[in-house]
């Protein structure tokens, strides 16, 4: 789905990272870190000192506000959501660093820097793998200059987002749901109605762009669009820290943002034409599914339940005035997750579940088996009717002109 000439010079981005640090080689710090362990949250002080040390470092002027800044900037900030339980022996504080919006190359120089900064001062625990940095995010935020306005539909039907999170192990995680759970329900019950046959482009588009994922829950947060750019949440910090240049990691993305009409159009029909056979599919598989509560016979907040498929289990469900619902392979552990769903579209939410499995294994994006093995041949063979109609091949993006 990619324009594999390259991204318009026109798009800049600014950076948000979770990073983990050290006592910065100030002595007070390195006594206080032996004396009271790590912070429960970056204080005050301890960000100034980041800030100061990143501001001799990298040439430009960092700062630490203590409330919010609405102007774009060089800022360090406490992150709430790195736990100090999980930080090796020389980690005092986990920060974000933000940077303002710039050119693509801009940015590429200032991540350079910015590694060599973390390198020198940070935690071990930014780099390898581990159950810590595996949930580190490196969130970029983009927009292409005041002139040009993104399109919500060109990502929704154009942007290759599976690929992408389970290459950088953020597939299926609390605040990375691909658009497609956004969406994927309405659109199939849109396909289930006679009326939905011959639907036309604006119509699919309208569907999609009001269900449109919106929040930090999402890859890519289009709440963010009101204030002029996107936020993809596609990445982490073992990214950052990577070698794979910024072009080749958001192109995958941006480049749907680009496309003319016309590839829109084609991949429109794509989704309408891929969604119909899972709406055929879903007809069939439907009367076989069920749902089982634990230690209740109706869901209360918390509780957790089981989706069965001939009466062997498929996936297991959390219910708190939404659903998650996970579907689990062979062992038992979680697979793929869809999160947030309304309980009436429980067993709809399951057919898209079972469209991302389908997808994955006929692009050999996975070889996990499933552990109710009578779905997973409903898998198979929902695989079998979209790959023969050629719908999982990616839909070739030409550049709108307004782009060059």
């Amino acid at each position: 789905m990619t324009n594999l000439s390259g991204l318009s010079p026109h798009w800049r981005c600014g950076f948000e990272v979770e990073v983990v640090f050290g006592a910065l080689g100030d002595p007070r710090l390195e006594t206080e870190l032996r004396r009271d362990g790590p912070m429960d949250v970056a204080s005050a002080s301890y960000c100034r000192a980041v800030a100061k040390r990143l501001s001799e470092y990298s040439g430009h002027d960092w700062a630490a506000p203590i409330k919010a800044k609405s102007k774009c900037g060089f800022y360090v900030v406490p992150e709430y959501d790195l736990d100090p339980i999980c930080f090796p022996e020389n980690a005092m504080a986990g920060v974000e660093l933000i940077t303002p919006p710039m050119t693509i190359p801009d940015a590429e120089n200032l991540r350079d820097v910015l590694r060599g900064f973390i390198d020198d001062l940070g935690s071990s625990v930014n780099f390898g793998d581990s159950d810590l940095n595996a949930n580190m995010g490196w969130h970029i935020n983009v927009d292409a200059g005041e002139r040009r306005s993104l399109a919500i539909e060109n990502f929704l039907f154009l942007a290759d987002e599976i690929p992408t999170l389970l290459e950088n192990d953020r597939h299926s995680s609390e605040y990375t749901a691909i658009q497609r759970h956004a969406f994927g329900v309405p659109l199939l019950r849109q396909m289930m109605t006679e009326a939905s046959s011959n639907s036309p482009h604006g119509q699919i588009g309208n569907l999609a762009r009001h269900h449109s994922g919106r929040g930090k829950r999402f890859a890519a947060n289009f709440a963010k669009l009101e204030h002029g750019y996107v936020e993809l949440r596609h990445f982490g910090i073992r990214d950052f820290l990577g070698f794979e240049s910024l072009q080749d990691l958001l192109l995958p993305l941006l480049s749907a943002f680009e496309a003319d009409h016309e590839s829109l159009h084609k991949a429109q029909d794509r989704m309408v034409a891929m969604f119909r056979i899972l709406s055929d599919w879903f007809k069939n598989i439907r009367p076989n599914l069920g749902l089982t509560w634990k230690e209740t016979t109706i869901p209360v907040s918390g509780s957790f339940g089981e989706i069965q498929y001939q009466n062997e289990p498929v996936a297991r469900t959390m219910w708190g005035g939404t659903m998650d619902i996970t579907v689990l392979d062979s062992s038992g552990a979680d697979l793929v997750t869809i999160r947030n769903q309304q309980f009436p579209d429980t067993f709809s939410a399951i057919a898209i579940l079972a469209l991302d499995l389908a997808e994955m294994k006929s692009r050999g994006l996975h070889t996990a088996k499933l552990q109710n093995k009578m779905f997973a041949k409903e898998v198979e063979s929902l695989s079998k009717r979209l790959v023969a109609e050629g719908l999982f091949k990616p839909t070739a993006i030409a550049v709108g002109q307004w782009w060059q």
